[in-house]
């Protein structure tokens, strides 16, 4: 069975707190047990050297030679100490490190061993000097006036050397493991808390994509969370925001398009059934008029079809070198009879550049600009002009403008001219204007150059069409 991303994560989440929590406690109780260890062993030795610093100082006192073994009044009667006689056993229990494997007694003044300045044992319990002799312990030689006459041990205690020591050994072992369980119950309930709030985002961008893979774009997420979840319920906003208006534009121009082949046809079917009612006559003028609603209808045809194209192809080849000077001043000399016979004048302005390389699409460019100068000479009145412009930019690519002069489209139309089919009445009508697609080619064409193009307001009083490419397209 698999688990949801919820219930993973509460389960990760858990764990790594189980095991954190386990190796943190283990760690703390190694650490305090080895650290009461040391602060045992430290307390003996002070206590050690307490009972070596008075036995000398009374020693000192003493007139002539020291021997030990002449007073060993002096070993049990010091302030502070209640030692058992010589003879006192040893517990049974074992500790490693002595051949006997006996067990030392815990209180300090048990585990306490005199010996004089021969090695014997002049105070200790019995197999003590076994273990002494055997076992790193604690030692503080026994100086009297700069000559040693004694030493004194101390027997290593078991782990722990009094009840109250355990007690509080135990009470912190205890504490630990509380703290512990506490710090993995709010763990646990984090985790909880989290694996809910995944999951109810998760449950929430389940859903909206299910209505998005179904068509219905108008679903959005309400961003909230952290940035990281924020950020990809916006970017699903806005994707379903594009994808809304990738389907709108989509039925828009199905409509559109539908009704553009429509009415070249109606009025091609018009004529047809005039003349053969006899209602028209069948004439070169009536031959020519059939032969224009064709030709419309063809041109309307192919400019859908390069559209098409242009928007599957993607990245045209961009390897041709290209003089964007010699493109404009050849585009001039095919438009000129064009230009002349509509009333109107061309002018081309290069800034001064000799030449303008760039690698590209030649025959894009050539129909982007056949596209530009063909929109300026349809929506041009008769005695205007038309003035195209070359500059180098400061990124070393180039600006190209097409400028016209009257009439001028509306302001608040300019954003839509590059859509495809869009006209705007009554100067950009069907008899005198294209098909509508000329501009939305030409958009085509930039974009894929890496490009950008833009439509303005003239300071002739026409319309502006400006396109930038960029320096990757500059040779």
């Amino acid at each position: 069975m698999r688990l949801r991303l919820a219930h993973q994560v509460f389960l990760l989440i858990v764990v790594v707190a189980a095991a954190t929590t386990t190796v943190m406690a283990l760690a703390m109780a190694l650490n305090l047990r080895q650290g009461f260890q040391d602060y045992l062993l430290a307390r003996d030795l002070a206590d050690l050297k307490a009972y070596v610093a008075n036995l000398e100082r009374r020693l000192s006192a003493l007139p002539g030679p020291i021997r030990l073994a002449d007073r060993p009044d002096l070993l049990r009667s010091l302030p502070g100490l209640d030692l058992p006689g010589e003879d006192r056993p040893l517990p049974p229990r074992p500790i490693p490190g002595s051949p006997e494997r006996l067990a030392p007694p815990m209180e300090f003044t048990a585990r306490l061993v005199v010996l004089d300045d021969q090695g014997r044992m002049l105070l200790g319990p019995s197999g003590a000097l076994r273990i002494a002799d055997h076992a790193i312990l604690p030692r503080a030689p026994i100086v009297v006036r700069g000559e040693q006459v004694g030493e004194a041990r101390l027997i290593l205690p078991p782990r722990l050397s009094t009840p109250a020591d355990a007690g509080f050994l135990e009470r912190q072992l205890r504490h630990m493991i509380l703290a512990g369980a506490l710090i993995l119950g709010v763990g646990s309930l984090a985790a909880l808390w989290i694996a809910r709030a995944s999951g109810e985002s998760l449950r929430e961008i389940r859903r909206v994509t299910d209505s998005i893979a179904r068509g219905e774009f108008r679903t959005r997420l309400r961003e909230h969370g952290p940035v990281e979840v924020a950020e990809t319920l916006g970017n699903i906003n806005r994707m379903a925001e594009e994808l809304e208006a990738m389907d709108a534009a989509r039925r828009r121009w199905l409509a559109e398009i539908s009704h553009e082949l429509r009415t070249p046809l109606t009025a091609l079917r018009a004529e047809i059934e005039a003349l053969q009612d006899g209602v028209r006559p069948l004439t070169p003028d009536a031959i020519g008029s059939l032969a224009e609603e064709a030709a419309r209808l063809s041109g309307l045809l192919e400019d859908l079809h390069v559209f098409a194209v242009a928007r599957l192809s993607g990245t045209p080849d961009r390897s041709d070198r290209i003089d964007l000077v010699d493109l404009l001043k050849e585009a001039a000399e095919r438009f000129e009879l064009l230009v002349r016979s509509a009333g109107l004048t061309l002018t081309i302005d290069v800034g001064g550049l000799q030449s303008a390389p760039c690698l590209g699409d030649r025959r894009a460019l050539e129909q982007m600009i056949a596209n530009l100068l063909t929109n300026s000479l349809k929506y041009t009145r008769a005695g205007g002009r038309i003035l195209i412009a070359l500059r180098r930019t400061e990124d070393q690519g180039f600006t190209l403008t097409v400028d016209d002069t009257a009439p001028a489209p509306p302001r608040d139309a300019l954003g839509r001219l590059f859509e495809p089919l869009y006209r705007i009445e009554p100067d950009r009508n069907r008899q005198a204007g294209g098909s509508g697609m000329g501009l939305a080619i030409c958009e085509m064409i930039a974009r894929a150059h890496d490009g950008a193009i833009r439509a303005l307001a003239s300071d002739l009083g026409g319309l502006r069409v400006e396109v930038y490419l960029p320096d990757g397209a500059a040779a």
